[in-house]
């Protein structure tokens, strides 16, 4: 019992310290987004991101149904995990600015971290038949203070 107790306060370090290395990161480093619907009704998205500084990696993908008239990204694609399940996007429509933004929580540890941003309208083309972003692949999603 004791061997049990002088572990605790060990233990109850470093969980304290994975929450405040958690709190240390400052962004999401987004790179090779890909984002577009197809004529058949399916929208995709996918892209890879780091946690700055020195955080770990991850891959994220994801697909929904297209919004009528089939063509374009729907109001909300559901919540998608990315290589780790802990960690998850969304896209979502911002209606009175006619354009989307992505969503991207971490949730690994306590308290978890998220961050989103906003595209703009012009970033979004359907002259394929289908609505696709047609912006830059790399952004940074810039996290809000703790």
């Amino acid at each position: 019992m004791k061997s049990i107790l002088a572990l605790t306060p060990v233990f109850l370090s470093a969980v304290s310290a994975a929450a405040i290395e958690k709190r240390q990161v400052t962004q999401f480093d987004v790179t090779n987004f890909v984002a577009g619907c197809t004529t058949a009704g399916t929208c995709s998205w996918s892209f890879e991101f780091a946690e700055t500084p020195g955080g770990p990696s991850f891959s994220c993908a994801g697909t929904a149904p297209a919004a009528q008239p089939g063509n374009i990204f729907p109001t909300t694609s559901g919540t998608h995990a990315c290589s780790d399940p802990a960690v998850n996007f969304f896209f979502q429509h911002i209606a009175p600015l006619s354009s989307y933004r992505i969503v991207v929580n971490d949730v690994r540890t306590v308290p978890g971290i998220g961050g989103s941003h906003a595209f703009a309208a012009s970033e979004f083309s359907s002259a394929s038949g289908a609505e696709q972003y047609v912006g830059t692949g790399s952004f940074t999603i810039v996290l809000p203070n703790p």
